[in-house]
């Protein structure tokens, strides 16, 4: 297996990783002072009252994080013949992620800090995926 889509897969692997801790945040933490800070929420009332929608954006991080490392694992070499499917649902997951961070930076500046952060992992993956893919 080429190195590159192994380090793609390590990649996949950690962007899931933060989005199921981003799961974590919105639906277990979402009320705590550091996870207010972390998104940008200034009021415990502005907290409650978006419980309900970060607690539904938790689920679905924790779909495309389930999406990422499944694809991921499907790289490991007694999972052959399936590296079109890990391929595809680790850029799939990738690119969801790289898109919502990107709207989040565009269209909310103040949640920049964490949507850089839920950027970043995401889009060095889908360089990786297209190195190995194309090249």
């Amino acid at each position: 297996m080429h190195i590159v889509m192994i380090i793609a897969a390590l990649g996949a692997a950690l962007s899931g990783a933060e989005h199921a801790s981003l799961y974590v945040l919105q639906t277990r933490h979402w009320l705590e002072p550091r996870t207010m800070d972390f998104f940008g929420i200034t009021s415990a009332e502005d907290a409650r009252a978006t419980l309900k929608a970060a607690r539904q954006q938790g689920r679905y991080n924790l779909m495309l994080a389930a999406m990422a490392v499944a694809g991921a694992l499907l790289l490991i070499p007694s999972a052959q013949p399936w590296p079109i499917v890990a391929a595809t649902l680790m850029t799939a997951s990738t690119l969801c992620m790289t898109f919502a961070a990107l709207m989040s930076i565009i269209a909310e500046p103040y949640r920049r800090k964490w949507a850089t952060l839920q950027l970043v992992p995401p889009l060095v993956t889908l360089a990786l995926l297209a190195v190995a893919l194309l090249g």
